[in-house]
């Protein structure tokens, strides 16, 4: 007997979708994946409530389609549909791209919603600053998830949203700025580095990214 997915209910009651709006959200996000055949329905989504497990990259894509919904970086993990987070994640190397990727993710997503993350790891983000830059420099021959190309200009967007957040520090200080900072790279720059790119434009955003 499958056991009720009860992290999945709690986030899509958190995100105020229905199921016909998750499924919908999700069919969406897949095409932009370029994996039109994930085309799910409220039946689905059901069935995902009940303890299915949708098969790969079904969990990633749903765990964009949440983030984008709550305005920060919501995992697998979090909807059950992943392996288990450690609370020291941003402490251990891992030579996968994308684990980089979700790591600093975390890091972030901690930021945001601090009090759980202090109860869990109260030194990882201080502690995880210098390796989060290193990792994503030092992984850039690791190959990312399929979906649409990230372009030159995708990159140039995020440098000139990052030089908004650095008038901001000049001006009023990092502590105004730092939380929307945090929610901006969870919802646009980390979905950004799990797409496909040219070599050219995935060092220029993993650059942009570590800075």
């Amino acid at each position: 007997m499958k056991t009720p997915n009860e992290k999945l209910s709690d986030w899509l009651d958190r995100s105020g979708m229905s199921q016909g709006e998750l499924a919908r959200g999700t069919r969406v996000q897949a095409k932009q994946w370029g994996q039109p055949h994930i085309a799910p329905d409220a039946t689905s989504v059901r069935r995902w409530l009940t303890g299915e497990q949708p098969r790969p990259p079904a969990p990633d894509i749903l765990a964009d389609v949440f983030s984008a919904a709550m305005g920060y970086r919501v995992t697998t993990y979090d909807l059950g549909l992943g392996d288990s987070a450690t609370a020291d994640r941003g402490l251990v190397y891992s030579p996968s791209f994308l684990a980089t990727v979700e790591a600093v993710a975390d890091l972030g997503r901690a930021d945001v919603d601090r009090r759980k993350f202090l109860a869990s790891a109260p030194f990882a983000a201080v502690a995880g600053i210098g390796p989060s830059r290193d990792w994503l420099l030092s992984t850039l021959d690791q190959q990312p998830k399929p979906g649409p190309r990230v372009r030159l200009e995708d990159v140039s967007a995020v440098r000139n949203m990052f030089g908004v957040f650095q008038q901001m520090d000049i001006f009023q200080g990092g502590g105004s700025g730092r939380l929307t900072l945090a929610a901006y790279m969870n919802a646009h720059v980390f979905p950004l580095l799990r797409r496909t790119h040219t070599e050219r434009v995935r060092r220029a955003l993993c650059e942009a990214a570590a800075e």
